[in-house]
């Protein structure tokens, strides 16, 4: 069942603020509390360590339809299950083999926070932004995102070497072939390729045919000198 929902005030502001929503029933009205930099989490009741409980992120708030079909395979798929103890000892600066939970003071990282000015997210770039007690929670994994960038020899072109490939008188670099082969997924991973020196990068497909044809697509000094064309 749901025990508290918090919303974060948003326009800037990364706070905390408690909403009317109870086990039953979702509602977008606040509570008239002080807005918290940290979320309270039930620990013990009636001496009683109270483990099973998820703590849970969205990026937008649930239709009533959907809070009530929540069951504990959704929660486990979407949110994080909480081990109380575990969570306590991080706070108190002990060490944990969980890599979600971090303690306070030794979370802290270098970061231009101007940069994130106007938004909802905080950069804990100093100490004085956690508090010895309070563990630092991360909900989402780390998201791992990969970039290959293919650099060609002097005089390679994939697209222009592609079309003479065709035409029997050159080939592709091995490096286009691995730009080529890269795996591009959305949101996992991408490619850049760079053309080599001495070689000109043709915009319109159309025109590649003609100018290659009048041996317009290399620059012999560029490739001479191993430098770029102004």
């Amino acid at each position: 069942k749901l025990v508290q929902e918090y919303k974060i005030i948003g326009n800037g502001n990364c706070r905390f603020c408690l909403t009317y929503s109870d086990e039953l029933t979702l509602s977008d009205e606040l509570r008239p509390t002080a807005w918290q930099s940290a979320i309270p989490i039930q620990w013990r009741i009636d001496n009683q360590v109270l483990d099973n409980q998820h703590l849970l992120y969205l990026p937008r708030k649930l239709t009533q339809d959907e809070f009530s079909t929540v069951n504990p395979a959704w929660l486990n798929e979407q949110g994080l299950s909480l081990n109380i103890s575990e969570l306590v000892d991080v706070g108190q600066g002990k060490e944990t083999p969980n890599e979600r939970y971090h303690a306070p003071l030794d979370c802290h990282y270098s970061h231009p926070g101007r940069l994130l000015h106007g938004t909802e997210i905080v950069a804990i770039n100093s100490p004085s932004l956690v508090a010895k007690g309070i563990p630092v929670v991360n909900l989402r994994p780390e998201k791992l995102f990969r970039i290959g960038v293919f650099f060609d020899g002097t005089g390679a072109n994939d697209k222009n070497d592609a079309y003479k490939e065709l035409r029997g008188n050159k080939s592709r670099s091995n490096v286009a072939r691995l730009f080529a082969a890269y795996p591009q997924i959305q949101g996992e991973s991408t490619a850049i390729y760079v053309s080599g020196v001495g070689t000109v990068d043709i915009e319109d497909d159309s025109q590649r045919p003609a100018i290659i044809d009048v041996a317009k697509d290399e620059t012999g000094p560029e490739q001479a000198f191993g430098v770029s064309a102004p």
